[in-house]
């Protein structure tokens, strides 16, 4: 299936641009229309009103030369691919115009059909690629730049070598500030023992450990809780540690006070809890009080009974 592709030839030549017109005519699995402008100022207009798959700009035109010319068609055509037609004279313009963004240059000496075509198609690919990346870069900065985590890269002796800008609402330090050895923003907490354990770990392995707790201490001597999830890279058989830090110091605020009111609540739960037990204690004594007495009063009435009982016979022996 034929691709249909609209280019702008942007030459002042009418023999180049015959020749480039027959040379693009039978170009393969392409049908390709051409649009022709002599003049830089004619194929700003047309760029800002057209649509093209990609230009084809010569250098020298009646009313611009030399890099200015690829610079001011960069400027309206940042979604096409350029290629720079270029002459013997100009070869090391049209290279510095590959410095500068254009995708490609072809000496017009050595056009043939064929390698005309092919770095056409090339160009556009590679322009179809390149805005992807950078549509993918943009996407990776916001997030990047715009999470409420920090990102973070480092080397195997710890240093960091990427803080992304949420650093400084985190410790007060830049970026740049905080490009040293993380263990030397950590306090002086045990737990950041085990998160070196863990880091040191990664490096060895070559494996991600699982999330774990920092303390560290900001620029202005306060201290912040984060959690750190991270992962070991290798490139070019050198590895990193890749990870993002995530601010957890309400959370441990709050737990922190948790406990103090599980704590406190413990405590008045043991203190009641005594209370109980003397209470229950002094009734137990009470209760054993009151049974003897009752005990004692039941002898005493026995007693008694009896005693009346011995008056009784005496009483009635005499008579």
């Amino acid at each position: 299936m034929e691709k249909n592709m609209e280019i702008l030839l942007i030459e002042d030549n009418p023999g180049d641009v015959r020749l480039i017109e027959e040379m693009l005519k039978d170009a393969r699995n392409i049908l390709i229309k051409i649009t022709n402008s002599i003049r830089l100022d004619e194929a700003l207009k047309l760029l800002d009103r057209e649509t093209f798959d990609m230009v084809l700009l010569d250098l020298g035109l009646p009313d611009c030369q030399g890099l200015e010319t690829y610079r001011q068609v960069s400027a309206h055509a940042q979604k096409f691919p350029i290629v720079i037609l270029s002459g013997l004279t100009d070869e090391d313009v049209a290279l510095k115009a590959i410095q500068e963004g254009a995708q490609e240059y072809i000496l017009k000496g050595e056009m043939t059909s064929s390698s005309l075509s092919r770095l056409i198609k090339y160009s556009v690919e590679r322009k179809l690629i390149c805005e992807a990346l950078r549509e993918s870069e943009r996407i990776l900065r916001n997030i990047l730049e715009n999470s409420t985590n920090v990102f973070f890269s480092h080397t195997a002796d710890q240093t960091f070598t990427y803080l992304s800008p949420q650093i400084t609402s985190f410790l007060g330090y830049t970026p740049n500030e905080a490009r040293i050895k993380w263990t030397e923003l950590a306090s002086d907490n045990p737990i950041n023992e085990e998160g070196l354990r863990y880091k040191i770990k990664a490096l060895e392995t070559g494996i991600a450990q699982p999330p774990y707790e920092l303390e560290l201490v900001k620029k202005n001597g306060d201290k912040i809780w984060v959690e750190v999830h991270e992962a070991p890279v290798i490139e070019n058989d050198i590895i990193s540690i890749v990870g993002a830090l995530t601010d957890i110091t309400e959370r441990k605020i709050a737990e922190q006070e948790l406990i103090k009111y599980k704590d406190h609540l413990e405590e008045l739960v043991k203190e009641r809890t005594q209370a109980l037990e003397v209470q229950k204690a002094d009734l137990e004594n009470m209760n054993k009080l009151f049974v003897g007495r009752e005990f004692r009063i039941k002898e005493l009435r026995d007693q008694l009974k009896e005693f009346k009982a011995q008056i009784e016979r005496v009483n009635n022996e005499d008579e």
